[in-house]
């Protein structure tokens, strides 16, 4: 494998988000991340960090034209997620 990406949220985002959804609350979601970066150079390995949407298609390009290994790391807002659940309201159904 020559490229990853890894997301980057500082905690357990989808999980957290489901628990405030189901509970009203969530519970050890939240940690630090190890800066990837860092550990990406470390290794020899090229690292791409997406900061914002618009980033993400030339940075993925710059990543896969890069002629060795690189991981990309890409910083993730869950918190729309949130206003996405509201907007739709409670999905019911077979799953």
């Amino acid at each position: 494998m020559r490229n990853s990406i890894v997301w980057d949220d500082n905690a357990y985002g989808l999980i957290k988000w489901k628990m405030n959804l189901e509970l009203g609350h969530d519970s050890y979601c939240d940690f630090t991340n190890p800066d990837f970066m860092a550990y990406a150079k470390s290794l020899g390995v090229t690292g791409f960090r997406v900061s914002a949407a618009g980033e993400r298609l030339p940075t993925l390009r710059r990543a896969l034209a890069d002629d060795s290994v690189s991981l990309v790391v890409c910083s993730v807002d869950y918190s729309e997620n949130v206003a996405l659940t509201n907007m739709l309201g409670e999905i019911t159904g077979p799953f």
